[in-house]
């Protein structure tokens, strides 16, 4: 008569796929004691696809961070949701504020573009008003080529060669 066995041989099946799982012998010093299967997935992919979508971490500095591409570079959650509020990938010299200041609040009605550093920066809404009351301010006047020209002729005849001297 055959020793009974303390582990049958189950069967087991990958919770995401479905595929059969073959059993694996599994010791604690190296030698076989029976067959047992501990696994839940017939895969890594499969564990990683019933994990779900990432929801990040909360890095060491306060900002909920994510791992992206294939190499899982860390990207900052509010810099991905500001590239989809302004539909294009944010560039080196813009950075994103958080008006409340509370880095893991990254609803787009808390976030702001600006341009530079915080400290040195400014807000992109604020330069294009700018731009905007500028543009303005001096639309009638010619400011092209021939302007300019009449200008340093103007200079010329009153003798000025260099403006201030």
């Amino acid at each position: 008569m055959a020793p009974r066995r303390k582990h049958p041989l189950l069967r087991k099946f990958c919770q995401h796929c479905g595929e059969e799982i073959p059993p694996r012998k599994i010791t604690r010093r190296g030698y076989s004691r029976g067959y047992w299967t501990p696994v839940k997935f017939c895969s890594q992919r499969c564990n990683n696809l019933a994990r779900g979508p990432s929801k990040g971490f909360i890095h060491h500095s306060g900002y909920r961070v994510f791992s992206m591409g294939k190499r899982g570079n860390p990207m900052a959650e509010h810099r991905l949701v500001m590239e989809k509020m302004i539909g294009r990938p944010l560039r080196r010299d813009e950075t994103v504020h958080h008006k409340n200041g509370q880095r893991a609040d990254n609803r787009p009605d808390n976030l702001e573009l600006y341009s530079g550093r915080h400290c040195k920066g400014s807000r992109v809404i604020d330069q294009v008003q700018w731009a905007q009351e500028t543009l303005a301010l001096y639309r009638d006047l010619p400011f092209g080529p021939e302007y300019i020209e009449q200008g340093r002729k103007a200079l010329l005849d009153a003798g000025l060669s260099q403006i201030g001297g």
